[in-house]
């Protein structure tokens, strides 16, 4: 028989957090997404955090960190910034999610990138997968590998890094950079880039912003920010952002100097941190997926990823494909229209897991329907 607690993430003692990471590491799940001092440092910083714990006689067996927002839906922890999402559980864990859900007062959790290594969150889609760079032991083999699978990119990398040398100057990787105004470029760079592209800026609600400025200032127990930066005679030409715990580093933000575009700063700055990994005590760089066009040729791994709806058993089943059913009914439609509507969903999920009022998702679906104006 298990017993399920729903906590606040300050209730999570020595003895909880301890067992929460060596499930994870039981399981395969070490991203520090899913890592106890994250979840804690999200309760700090948003009130709608909640972790749901499944115990069998005193023996916690799984774990399922997320966001209770209002009508028992759910979202995961750290979303949008949560490249990686699922359950951490023991492998003898046999309660079905809907019936963890029912008991938890959860009515639907959707996944858009869910490591399930464990085959437990159902029938759900296969996503883009994640891309990965691993450096164990042998870092030169790891190089020569990604060489000899790419090389005409690689060629090209070498000659663009010599020409931005020869043109503008020393280049060098700093990590970490620990340059309070480096950051705050970044994000600039970052949020331009949002309002540049029509892309919706998950960086402007204040919980986000508390969040990344609070891990780059200081460690929350083993969950840390890492900046990475390539430097061009000390100018900041490229910058790399996100969260470390112990080897395995995820980068939330990456973006560059338009100055510094004709030489692919982007790129650099990923080979460059990957000959670092060893130095700085990393074995794995989550780069999330998408943008095969550029990260293809520094992931030497990658992970099946799950993305879709999981909802609670009988009435709240219903209710939930209630909901959803214009969603579905449009992402059916033939053509063009099924691929706006499904444009559209992916928008306005963005939006409500990013924005936390009213005032915010109004405000996000007013910009996206002006951007999609202006460019029909």
């Amino acid at each position: 028989m298990y017993r399920i607690d729903v906590m606040n993430p300050d209730r999570i003692d020595p003895g909880l957090r301890q067992a929460w990471i060596n499930l994870a590491r039981e399981c395969g799940l070490t991203t520090p997404l899913l890592h106890p001092d994250f979840a804690i440092l999200m309760g700090r910083v948003r009130k709608d955090v909640r972790i749901v714990c499944a115990f069998e006689g005193g023996r916690l067996v799984a774990v399922l960190p997320l966001h209770r927002r209002p009508g028992g839906l759910a979202r995961p922890l750290g979303a949008p910034f949560a490249d990686i999402q699922g359950m951490i559980a023991a492998p003898d864990f046999a309660m079905p999610l809907s019936a963890l859900f029912d008991k938890a007062g959860i009515r639907a959790l959707h996944f858009d990138a869910a490591a399930d290594p464990q085959g437990r969150l159902g029938d759900l889609a296969e996503a883009e997968p994640l891309h990965l760079m691993r450096v164990n032991d042998d870092l030169d083999a790891v190089l020569e590998n990604q060489r000899a699978q790419h090389a005409k990119r690689y060629k090209n990398h070498r000659r663009l890094a010599r020409q931005l040398e020869r043109e503008r100057g020393h280049v060098e990787l700093v990590a970490p950079d620990r340059d309070a105004a480096a950051f705050d470029t970044l994000i600039g760079w970052k949020r331009a880039q949002f309002e540049r592209t029509g892309r919706h800026d998950v960086l402007a609600p204040r919980w986000a912003g508390e969040m990344m400025r609070t891990l780059f200032l200081e460690a929350q127990g083993e969950a840390e920010g890492l900046m990475v930066t390539l430097r061009v005679e000390g100018q900041v030409a490229a910058g790399l952002y996100g969260i470390r715990t112990g080897s395995d580093y995820n980068p939330w933000i990456a973006a560059f100097d338009p100055d510094f575009a004709p030489w692919s700063p982007g790129q650099l700055i990923l080979h460059a941190l990957m000959e670092k990994m060893p130095d700085l005590g990393l074995t794995r760089v989550d780069l999330a997926g998408g943008h095969d066009h550029y990260k293809k040729y520094y992931a030497n791994a990658h992970e099946t990823m799950r993305a879709g709806m999981v909802t609670a058993s009988g009435l709240a089943r219903a209710r939930t494909d209630l909901v959803r059913l214009p969603w579905s009914l449009g992402e059916a439609m033939p053509g063009a229209v099924s691929r706006q509507v499904a444009r559209l969903h992916r928008r306005t999920e963005l939006i409500a897991s990013s924005e936390l009022d009213w005032r915010g998702r109004v405000g996000g679906l007013w910009r996206a329907v002006s951007m999609r104006s202006s460019t029909v």
